[in-house]
């Protein structure tokens, strides 16, 4: 692919090949916020009135529902280290897709693997109870019956 210029700090880069012909800018955080803030001050200078006249909309439907914004608010705080590490498996991901160091991807790696240490710690837990209620039936089975326990040595449950 062809090298482009920076239409923001005018390095020369070469464009991502998922992008192509549209990448504007070389990448550079700087950059790409630079380019978005130009965007944004274009679309309101063709769109001046679009935010004018909301205000009392907004505020009467505020009104409507007082508890909306505290309640919106504690449910964000709430799920907000979920988000977190969202934010953080994404940004390693990014990150290693465009061929920074790959030590990024080792903080999602390790999310994750919390994450399935915890899941198996609660399948451990399950299969406890399953085993302990295996033997509660067969010791309840062998009462009604008025046989032996264990019923029969050879049927053991295994998940």
């Amino acid at each position: 692919m062809q090298n482009k210029i920076c239409e923001v700090c005018g390095d020369v880069f070469t464009p991502k090949p998922q992008v192509g012909k549209r990448q504007r800018t070389c990448g550079k955080t700087e950059c790409k916020r630079e380019l978005h803030n130009r965007s944004q001050r274009k679309w309101m200078e063709r769109n001046p009135d679009y935010y004018k006249g909301r205000y009392p909309y907004v505020k009467e439907w505020l009104k409507a529902h007082p508890d909306y914004q505290r309640n919106y608010r504690a449910r964000i705080k709430e799920n907000s280290h979920k988000n977190g590490e969202f934010d953080i498996c994404r940004k390693a991901w990014l990150t290693c897709a465009y061929g920074t160091p790959q030590d990024e991807l080792t903080i999602c790696e390790d999310s994750v693997l919390n994450k399935l240490k915890q899941v198996i710690d609660i399948q451990d837990k399950l299969i406890s109870r399953i085993s302990t209620n295996k033997r509660n039936l067969d010791q309840l089975t062998a009462l009604i019956y008025k046989t032996s326990y264990p019923i029969d040595n050879t049927a053991s449950y295994v998940p």
